[in-house]
């Protein structure tokens, strides 16, 4: 007879962590609730699927470059209310700019939280199943115009045709070179 002990490497061995780690909480939860076999398998399957959608997620955040801290929950938008109307944040969280195609630009004097709604606007994206990539821009001319890593800066160029969203921080606070413009127009 198998018993359950046996399960948990089966299910690493099917790389099925999210189900390994709430298979002993969803045994008991069936014993109580007396569910049947169907009903304890989708609980299973459903905590595996949310696993991977977490996992993804934190990916997706990682390699954009997302703080966790900056998403539009945590935005305040009494916080200058005058500089950005509080309406045009709440569209902006839709992304409809971006099923529209259209571009974005968000300036203004420093400290009126431009970064802040950038990055929640990223985070968003990502959340539903986009891929974006938040960067300052003087980063990311460096990184495109330095010839000594020509894969580095093939890699950045499938980077950012691949994204759905290209976030550029701190666009104007310097000015750029020739090469510079001719790389970020």
């Amino acid at each position: 007879m198998l018993h359950h002990q046996h399960i948990p490497a089966i299910l690493k061995q099917l790389r099925m962590p999210g189900m390994a780690a709430s298979l002993e909480t969803r045994l008991r939860e069936a014993k109580q609730a007396n569910l049947g076999h169907l009903e304890f398998l989708h609980l299973l399957l459903q905590d595996e699927v949310l696993n991977r959608e977490s996992n993804l997620l934190a990916k997706k955040l990682k390699t954009g470059g997302f703080s966790n801290r900056m998403t539009f929950e945590t935005f305040d938008y009494r916080f200058n209310e005058e500089a950005l109307n509080p309406q045009t944040i709440r569209d902006l969280a839709t992304c409809h700019f971006i099923e529209q195609n259209r571009s974005l630009v968000i300036c203004g004097p420093p400290g009126i939280g431009k970064s802040h709604i950038s990055q929640a606007v990223g985070h968003e994206v990502c959340r539903r199943g986009g891929d974006a990539l938040f960067m300052k821009t003087q980063l990311l001319l460096q990184e495109l115009t330095n010839d000594s890593y020509p894969r580095r800066i093939a890699r950045y160029w499938k980077l950012i045709r691949n994204v759905d969203l290209l976030i550029l921080d701190d666009f104007g606070f310097r000015r750029y070179d020739s090469r510079e413009s001719e790389i970020l127009y």
